[in-house]
């Protein structure tokens, strides 16, 4: 049996998540090899290097926790001189957003994780 496309679900959370918060520029759905599923805006090649990006980023931070005697990943955060990475664990996958440096970071990350949880129920099926 074919499972359903899951695509439309995962572009329009994107979609939201980029119209709620304002001042995320991009954000992209990803797998833990690094593998973009979504992206918004539809990136191309971009989204992949992001995804491929984040991914890397994520397993060295959750071995690095896991060392330290932290427990798993659950959001990784960076931030650089124009901007901030943030990756959030959204059951088997991961989702990246790129915010603009002056956002209000709260409100990014609450959306965030909102759509990080809307994310995992798509990809679960439910």
């Amino acid at each position: 049996m074919q499972s359903p496309d899951r695509s439309p679900a995962l572009q329009e959370t994107l979609r939201r998540l980029t119209s709620v918060a304002e001042g995320i520029a991009a954000c992209a759905v990803f797998a833990a090899e690094g593998f973009a599923i979504a992206a918004h805006p539809d990136a191309g090649d971009d989204a992949a290097q992001l995804s491929a990006i984040c991914a890397n980023l994520a397993f060295t931070a959750d071995g690095a926790m896991k060392r330290l005697a932290q427990g798993r990943l659950a959001r990784l955060l960076l931030d650089a001189e124009h901007g901030t990475l943030l990756c959030c664990k959204s059951g088997e996958a991961w989702l990246a957003a790129l915010i603009e440096k002056d956002a209000s970071l709260a409100h990014a990350l609450f959306a965030a994780q909102k759509a990080s949880e809307a994310i995992e129920s798509i990809l679960a099926g439910e």
